[in-house]
């Protein structure tokens, strides 16, 4: 799949805002963000597969990337979130929402990928602290 850009993604990277992403954005993006999403929806900017990553975006170029109910649908996981970390500046902030496995109508969409819990995103990180239950962070340089 190309990827097609309704912005102007090297002038959105040079400005002055804050350049914040949301992956898997569908039809509901919002204005202050820059919605990804595999369908040319209305208010999608970019129109990419996620499964191949980032790859259009530069090292360090993010502030925050929003995701809220998408990521259980990616066949990939480590890439993207290694995509994710590459791609966020020093300190941005990343903002994910999956549905936990218990929820009665995950079940239901056949399009989920994998089942998130409690700890899923421990995984990914590097501090440990918030959590009691401490777990192997195998992929902790993201």
């Amino acid at each position: 799949m190309d990827t097609l850009f309704n912005i102007d993604l090297e002038s959105v990277l040079s400005g002055e805002q804050p350049v914040v992403l949301e992956l898997g954005c569908g039809p509901r993006q919002k204005d202050d963000r820059i919605g990804i999403d595999r369908l040319n929806l209305p208010g999608v900017d970019i129109v990419a597969d996620l499964e191949a990553g980032l790859p259009f975006l530069p090292d360090n170029s993010v502030d925050a990337i929003h995701s809220k109910s998408f990521l259980e649908h990616v066949d990939n996981l480590e890439l993207l979130m290694r995509e994710i970390a590459r791609v966020l500046k020093p300190g941005g902030k990343k903002h994910l929402f999956v549905p936990h496995f218990s929820n009665p109508y995950y079940y239901s969409d056949y399009t989920h990928q994998r089942f998130f819990g409690l700890y899923s995103f421990q995984y990914f990180s590097i501090s440990q602290t918030r959590f009691h239950r401490r777990v192997p962070n195998f992929y902790h340089d993201f």
